[in-house]
């Protein structure tokens, strides 16, 4: 969108049109969040082979590692700058028809559910409550993303309404999008740095 069109606008104009369209993109999130939930469900109920399993913890202990000997904000900048390029990544490459989104949403649904099954297997189900706040904004800012990323796939072939659909979805990137990330790499950051 151009810098003009922006600045001729007050903040109220400016969300309504953002939340207009994630109304109007409500098909492609809800599709987003009915493919994250199914591989959450996979990842909790459905074991991985053997050496799958071994790559997923190995990958697994390389994140915690990194965050090791960090400040608290260079944990919080670390968690925020790679949700920023997830988030940004996943509406671009939606044009490929929605398939880089897709995996997204597996591998991270995936991620999750295998996670919440181990902690709830160590600690209890009780553990899940301490998890939440960890993606009470993350998850959604993901899921956001992912749906208009679908969105912009969808409208590949439609050159007017890709256009638009371009402007609007890097509109609600940054302001919203990167608000919910910023909100959620303070909690975040906080509660590993808190952790350490």
């Amino acid at each position: 969108m151009k810098n003009k069109e922006i600045k001729n606008k007050s903040i109220k104009e400016i969300y309504k049109e953002c939340f207009d369209f994630i109304r109007e993109s409500k098909n492609q999130i809800y599709f987003a969040i009915g493919v994250f939930i199914f591989f959450i469900l996979i990842g909790y109920f459905i074991p991985l082979p053997e050496e799958l399993e071994l790559q997923l913890i190995k990958r697994i202990r390389e994140i915690v590692i990194a965050f090791e000997g960090l400040t608290l904000w260079q944990t919080i900048w670390m968690i925020f700058s790679n949700n920023l390029l997830v988030c940004f990544i996943s509406i671009i490459l939606g044009i490929f028809l929605g398939v880089f989104p897709f995996l997204i949403l597996m591998s991270n649904g995936y991620l999750i559910g295998y996670v919440a099954q181990k902690a709830v297997f160590q600690e209890g189900i009780l553990i899940l409550w301490k998890l939440i706040p960890h993606g009470i904004f993350e998850i959604p800012a993901i899921l956001l993303s992912v749906g208009l990323g679908f969105k912009m796939g969808s409208s590949l072939f439609r050159k007017n309404d890709f256009r638009q659909n371009f402007k609007n979805a890097m509109m609600v990137f940054l302001f919203v999008i990167v608000g919910l990330l910023i909100i959620a790499a303070l909690i975040e950051g906080m509660l590993i740095f808190l952790a350490k």
